[in-house]
C-alpha cells in the first residue's frame, strides 16, 4: 500500500479534473475513471481486511460463549451435587 495515493488525494485527484472536465466542450468524463477506479480498490481492500477482522472476532466470541456455557454447566453440576449430599 506505500506506492499506492490515499484516499483524500484520490479524491483531490477526482475533484481536480471533474474541475478541468467541467469547462471541456464534449464532457469527456473517461478521465476520472482511473482515480476513481483506484480508490474503489482501495476502499474494498480495506473493505476485506474488516470482515477478516470481523469474522475473526466472532469466531472468539462463539468460542468464549462456548467457554462460558460450559463453566455454568459445571458449576451447576458442581452445586447440585452438593446439594443432593445434603440431603442424604
Amino acid at each position: 500500500m506505500s506506492n499506492e495515493r490515499s484516499k483524500s488525494e484520490l479524491l483531490e485527484a477526482i475533484r481536480k479534473e471533474a474541475d478541468t472536465g467541467k469547462n471541456a466542450v464534449d464532457h469527456y468524463t473517461g478521465f476520472i475513471i482511473p482515480p476513481f477506479a483506484e480508490l474503489l480498490m482501495n476502499l474494498a481492500e480495506q473493505a476485506e481486511a474488516s470482515a477478516k477482522r470481523l469474522e475473526r472476532l466472532t469466531k472468539r466470541l462463539y468460542w468464549c460463549t462456548i467457554a462460558v456455557l460450559v463453566l455454568t454447566f459445571l458449576l451447576f453440576a458442581k452445586e447440585a451435587a452438593e446439594l443432593y449430599r445434603g440431603r442424604q
